[in-house]
């Protein structure tokens, strides 16, 4: 009988003892808020990881119902506003260089892109002073669209720096138990712009992603909102 109750002592301190090495093996590390290096327009503070490189061809489509859409458009297919073909290569642990070639869905098409996206802040488990995934993005971009022969139009360009555009954007995430969050405060400037409209916006984006089905299925928004000027608002409203 004294045997049976010191073999059970020692089993259920094995036990434990194992549960306290879990615990300390899972603690710190680092949490993988999202699936991939973007949601659907919006980036993540995920890379590709060094020596890796994601190949990615993304579409935005037409609308999938109303007058442009339906059956008769296949729900937004046949009216694929914009194809972009990117490259996003881990040059380190944190840094990855993207390289792109988008159709555009603008007057401004043509688009070449180099990016960089690096992880300032990653989230770990039960650990306090990493509470958030935090990474930075920037990139360039340059039109090699012919230039449009008709003045004050989005591409009406007169030199190189018409045809630029640069974007920064700082990505602020956390996973809170199974839902994962983000922000995605925006900062855009272009070299030219129309007469009516703005050279510089900022827009503040956002990104959840909703576990389903047992964990099997994810349902994932984003969502971008711009913040115009009152005059440039007017104009669009009434074109």
């Amino acid at each position: 009988m004294k045997q049976l109750f010191t073999l059970a002592v020692f089993f259920i301190s094995f036990i434990v003892a194992a549960q306290d090495s879990a615990i300390k093996i899972t603690a710190g590390k680092p949490v993988r808020i999202f699936n991939s290096t973007k949601t659907i327009n919006a980036r993540t503070t995920e890379v590709t990881g060094k020596g890796k490189m994601d190949f990615n061809v993304t579409h935005n489509f037409g609308d999938i119902a109303g007058d442009n859409g339906g059956i008769k458009r296949f729900f937004g297919l046949d009216n694929a506003a914009d194809i972009r073909i990117g490259f996003h290569i881990g040059m380190g642990h944190k840094t990855d260089l993207v390289l792109a070639r988008a159709k555009g869905a603008s007057q401004v098409q043509s688009l070449w892109e180099i990016g960089v996206k690096h992880q300032l802040l990653i989230q770990k488990q039960d650990d306090p002073t990493h509470p958030l995934s935090i990474a930075i993005y920037a990139n360039a971009v340059i039109s090699s669209q012919k230039r449009s022969p008709f003045e004050n139009q989005d591409n009406s360009f007169t030199g190189l720096a018409d045809r630029t555009s640069n974007v920064v954007q700082l990505i602020i995430a956390r996973k809170i138990n199974k839902i994962s969050l983000q922000l995605n405060p925006t900062f855009l400037t272009r070299g030219y712009a129309v007469s009516y409209d703005q050279k510089s916006m900022f827009a503040l984006g956002g990104a959840i992603k909703l576990p389903l089905v047992a964990n099997r299925f994810n349902l994932v928004v984003d969502y971008f909102h711009p913040f115009r000027q009152q005059a440039t608002k007017g104009f669009l409203r009434c074109k």
